[in-house]
């Protein structure tokens, strides 16, 4: 009871420090009204209450008179401790990739789309956040002022932040009528005055490519480590000797499909045959994808794999643009684990030439 107490109390202080954190976790008040500090004393704030956390337990608590459960919490946090302490120290991304959106965008992106709490009150804590964006800007840029960032994310950053406003317009458009027209106001007021913060942090991205560094790598040794910290049990050398004997069995197992779907043809020919019977448009691609999920729901529940509740649900949409740079074809967006209502998203994103549809 004293290690779960201890356990709330310390979290509960990462997620002040970290609102957006909880929006994703499903813990929303007072956190959804809120947005992190943008800049580096965030990072290491946070780093330091981990510490904290991780020290109080060792402290206060006798980890052999732990139950089952509760030992596996104690090593999944020394675990998390020990790989957040390798990405600031070592890996140090976030000096290095100047996306100011993904968080942010994510948080807005589900804030709308998950009907955890009246549409009203999530607009209202939306409008909250908007206002508060200009000076988590202006914060988040002086991460950049000493280091100097990778170029590739410096255009996916840039791209990002170009396609931001098209969410927000979305956001307007899709809550006119559903919400009071005096808050709708606010949503559109907010919206507009982000125009200019919006521009200026786009074009100092811009200036931002100069200064920026073409190649990156980790290093040989600090991926190993990496590796090592994430418990994968494997080195670099023997994940890649897994995956060459994969790439070779899935390739024998795809011959014997391709033989099977059209006797006598290639796997090239067998391949184009199934291209051809592809959606002829995103739109159509978006529904057979709903259907086809609705169908694999169907499947589990009949095959009594999981259990699967009612009220649970997977939304199936468009990848909002802002998003689109990071993930070229689909991702699943997680229910947040403490949300009553179970709600995940799948998200697919348009291609850029309709021939890639299949």
């Amino acid at each position: 009871e004293q290690f779960e107490k201890l356990n709330w109390e310390m979290f509960e202080k990462v997620l002040e420090e970290n609102p957006t954190l909880a929006t994703f976790f499903g813990l929303h008040e007072p956190y959804d009204w809120k947005l992190p500090d943008g800049s580096v004393k965030n990072v290491f704030d946070t780093f330091a209450l981990i510490e904290e956390w991780i020290a109080k337990l060792k402290k206060e608590i006798d980890v052999d008179a732990l139950n089952d459960n509760n030992k596996i919490d104690w090593e999944v946090m020394q675990h998390v401790y020990e790989l957040f302490k390798f990405q600031i120290h070592e890996q140090r991304t976030f000096e290095m990739n100047p996306d100011a959106f993904d968080e942010i965008g994510g948080a807005l992106f589900i804030m709308l789309t998950r009907d955890y709490a009246p549409i009203e009150k999530r607009i209202d804590a939306i409008v909250a956040r908007l206002e508060n964006l200009p000076s988590y800007l202006e914060q988040f840029r002086t991460r950049f002022e000493r280091s100097k960032p990778v170029k590739l994310w410096t255009q996916i950053a840039l791209e990002s932040c170009q396609r931001i406003p098209s969410l927000l317009q979305f956001i307007l458009n899709a809550t006119k009528g559903m919400i009071p027209e005096e808050l709708h106001t606010r949503l559109k007021n907010s919206i507009e005055q982000l125009g200019e913060p919006i521009n200026r942090y786009s074009k100092w991205l811009e200036n931002l490519l100069s200064r920026t560094r073409t190649e990156w790598a980790l290093g040989a040794e600090k991926f190993e480590k990496l590796l090592q910290l994430r418990g994968l049990g494997m080195n670099s050398d023997e994940i890649h000797t897994l995956g060459v004997d994969y790439l070779r069995k899935l390739k024998k197992e795809r011959a014997v499909l391709a033989e099977q779907i059209a006797p006598g043809k290639s796997v090239k020919e067998t391949l184009e045959l199934i291209e051809k019977k592809a959606p002829k448009s995103f739109e159509e691609a978006l529904s057979a994808t709903r259907e086809q999920m609705v169908a694999a729901r169907r499947f589990v529940m009949e095959k009594q794999l999981a259990t699967v509740y009612e009220e649970d649900k997977l939304l199936v949409e468009e990848t909002p643009a802002f998003m689109a740079p990071l993930l070229p074809f689909a991702a699943l967006v997680s229910p947040g684990k403490f949300d009553s209502k179970q709600v995940g998203n799948y998200i697919v994103t348009r291609p850029h030439e309709a021939g890639n549809l299949g």
